[in-house]
């Protein structure tokens, strides 16, 4: 399957988690780092805004469960097999939430720096809002 024709909202049950456990991971850095614990009001609605992007369900005690690493080696696995359509639709969505949930809209380095990591680990194109970063950087 090519993936033409689907958006987010249209993946199965395991590619929905994997991408929940990636972004659950994600959440401690983004769209600001946090140190272990309890995430920031910005990162708890970022996490839930791209899930329900990917039309998953989503509670405030999901956030505090991260994968460990084998979960996340195997979710990452799973995304680096969704399709060449869907990679960098899921991209964008990290991307676009974490613009919408970072103070004054602006992305940190570091946020930038962590999605422009998974845009290489996903081998999906940087968004244009991310490539700005970098231009202006």
């Amino acid at each position: 399957m090519t993936g033409q024709g689907q958006d987010l909202s249209d993946l199965g049950p395991e590619d929905q988690h994997h991408v929940k456990a990636v972004s659950a991971y994600l959440a401690r850095m983004l769209p600001m780092e946090q140190p272990e614990g309890t995430l920031a009001a910005a990162n708890q609605a970022w996490l839930a805004a791209v899930n329900r992007r990917i039309g998953a369900s989503w509670q405030g005690h999901d956030a505090q469960q991260r994968p460990d690493a084998d979960a996340l080696a195997h979710a990452l696995s799973g995304l680096q097999e969704l399709s060449w359509m869907l990679r960098p639709q899921l991209l964008k969505a990290w991307v676009e939430e974490a613009m919408n949930h970072s103070p004054q809209g602006l992305m940190s380095h570091e946020t930038a720096d962590a999605l422009r990591l998974m845009a290489s680990l996903l081998e999906a194109p940087m968004p244009p809002m991310l490539e700005a970063h970098y231009r202006s950087a």
